[in-house]
This record gives structure tokens, sequence and C-alpha cells, in this order.
């Protein structure tokens, strides 16, 4: 292992775009999107017998529900997305030897023979990130909530 104290950059939206990872949580978020829109669905099916104004409250604590669970489902996405970057930085600086990887939104000027984005996206190549399992919506039937 070469030892040095070599800063290199590398840009963490275009390692993504170029690896898989883009794609994966993409295709993580639509099914979430799924689920989600399924149980907004179901729900709708209980405001049918509810009076007007309770069924307004319930529509509307059901999206509030529905949207966090949304931002909180994106939010993980995101993490397992840099927490799997982070793990091939890692590898990459230990391989190489380098001192230091930063993003280059952090860096005001850089040679371009310091950006190793494209070796970071090509360790990435096979990623396989394990976001758990898909959310599940029960919506809460109208009976239940009286």
């Amino acid at each position: 292992m070469k030892e040095s104290q070599t800063v290199v950059y590398a840009s963490f939206s275009d390692v993504v775009s170029a690896s898989p990872l883009a794609r994966l949580e993409s295709d993580r978020l639509v099914a979430v999107k799924k689920v989600l829109d399924e149980g907004a669905q179901q729900a709708m099916a209980n405001y049918a017998g509810m009076p007007a104004d309770k069924a307004a409250q319930a529509r509307q604590a059901d999206a509030q529900l529905l949207n966090a669970q949304w931002a909180a489902e994106q939010q993980g996405a995101r993490s397992v997305v840099l927490a799997q970057v982070r793990k091939a930085a890692d590898a990459l600086l230990k391989k190489e030897g380098y001192g230091l990887i930063v993003d280059r939104d952090a860096v005001m000027a850089g040679a371009p023979e310091k950006d190793v984005s494209k070796a970071l996206a090509a360790a990435l190549k096979d990623a396989k990130p394990d976001f758990g399992t898909l959310p599940v919506v029960t919506p809460v039937h109208a009976e239940k909530a009286q």
C-alpha cells in the first residue's frame, strides 16, 4: 500500500448517478410509493361511512402520516446509498493510500486529475444495498377509530 497524504475528491452525485445506486434507490422509492398509495386507497374506502367532518379529519391525519412515512423512506434510502458510497470510498482510500477523499461540493478548486469519481463509481458497479423491507400500511377502520 502506498503511504501518502494525498487529498483527492469525488462528486457524490456523479458517483451515485454513474453507479447502479441511483437506479436501485429509485426502484426502492417507486416500490415504497406504490405501497403508500395502496394504503391511501384503502384508507379512502373507510371514509365512506363517516360523517363529513370526521372523514375530513381522518383524511388529513392519514395524509400527514403517509407524508411522514414517505419522507422517512426517502431519507432512509438516501442513508443506505450514502453508506454504500462511504464504504467504497474507504476501500479506495486504503487501496490507493490516499490521505483523504472529500466531496467535490466541499472543494473550492481542484486539479481534474485529483477527481476520483470515476474510480469510485467503478468500485460500486456491483453494489447491492439493503434497503430493508417495504413499509406496511394498515388503515384504521372507521369503527375502530371512534
